[in-house]
């Protein structure tokens, strides 16, 4: 089946990098009847991607995780074919992108139910909250690897998760958004009152 392979890149850098959770080192990749869902999470930050299939028949049914060491190895340039083909044995699960192929297992584990995690667009608050820099800049980095030339954008939800809107690109067959934890901080700047703030 054909992928996006700059989409799936993308994708991956939402992925875990504790060993502890293995389940979480890799992209999900789950088939539906108009397309396949990618998504990745490290239990702070999310990626979610849906692209639709290029043809009228669907493919069948398949719900993977694919390690982050598989997806670092496809090397993809500006010259580099859009889409790869994946095909899974049962076992094994195979990328071959520009005459490459990849194989490798997959992750031994269950993907969690990533539908419970992602507000409901209609019921955010819009208080503001604080966000890890290094995660909003990676999602600045996903969008250039996807070819998306917008800045993400935070629609805010308090102290709960918020929406990341990382740009369309109608040519690419693909939608997608992020999801993001705030952290919580203390109320009062820690600024150095001493010697800044008048006496």
């Amino acid at each position: 089946m054909d992928i996006h392979i700059n989409l799936l890149r993308a994708v991956a850098l939402a992925a875990s990098k504790d060993e502890t959770r293995y389940y979480l080192r890799g992209v999900q990749i789950k088939t539906f009847p108009k397309g396949l869902r990618l998504a990745a999470t490290d239990g702070h930050r999310m990626i979610v991607a849906f692209q639709k299939w290029n043809d009228a028949e669907p493919y069948p049914a398949l719900d993977i995780i694919l390690p982050i060491e598989t997806i670092d190895k496809i090397k993809a340039t500006k010259k580099s074919s859009v889409f790869a083909d994946l095909s899974f044995d049962g076992q094994r699960a195979t990328i071959t992108h520009d005459e490459t192929a990849i194989t490798s297992d997959v992750v031994d584990g269950t993907f969690p139910a990533i539908e419970r995690v992602a507000p409901d667009p209609k019921a955010l608050d819009g208080v503001g909250a604080q966000f890890n820099p290094k995660y909003l800049m990676d999602f600045a980095k996903a969008m250039g690897i996807a070819n998306i030339g917008e800045v993400p954008c935070v629609f805010h939800n308090g102290d709960n998760p918020a929406i990341v809107s990382l740009g369309i690109d109608a040519k690419a067959r693909f939608e997608w958004f992020g999801v993001i934890m705030p952290f919580r901080k203390s109320a009062v700047p820690e600024v150095p009152s001493t010697w800044f703030c008048k006496p």
